[in-house]
């Protein structure tokens, strides 16, 4: 699937989703594989919790944004370039990461599971997975895991 076209999102937006994808997805994906339970199986790729990450990304942000007369797209505009850019990226953060939460961490078979995925998640994104170890004694700290050159 593609990058739906939005005359709004501009290039520097769209290289941060797709950074976004390339440094938290794999990571996430090999976390769930290798440390939970899921609550119903999903392909040994995760292709399946992806593309559930992405519809939910697309109708959470890609949507509004097409709307011009849509509340995100009248506060960005009514701010500076710098400011809009600000408030884009943390827009553009914050909904990657409630997808990304509900669609491949929401996997998890419990409560427990998804504690555990929370935990993981955290020290992911806050770039602190060299101190954090997994449940079964893990460490997500590989080339393939923390991509070089990640936001």
């Amino acid at each position: 699937q593609t990058f739906p076209e939005v005359s709004t999102l501009d290039q520097i937006f769209r290289d941060r989703v797709l950074a976004l994808f390339d440094w938290l997805v794999p990571v996430a994906i090999r976390f769930l594989k290798r440390e939970l339970k899921e609550a119903a199986g999903t392909t040994d790729e995760g292709t399946n919790v992806v593309c559930t990450l992405m519809r939910t990304f697309n109708s959470l942000l890609v949507k509004p944004l097409a709307d011009p007369q849509g509340l995100l797209a009248k506060q960005i505009a009514g701010v500076g370039r710098e400011e809009g850019a600000v408030m884009m990226n943390t827009h553009i953060d914050s909904v990657f990461i409630f997808s990304l939460a509900w669609s491949i961490g929401g996997s998890a078979d419990s409560n427990e599971g998804r504690a555990v995925f929370d935990e993981f998640f955290r020290a992911a994104y806050s770039c602190e997975l060299d101190g954090y170890t997994s449940p079964s004694g893990e460490k997500y700290t590989l080339p393939e895991d923390v991509p070089s050159g990640h936001m």
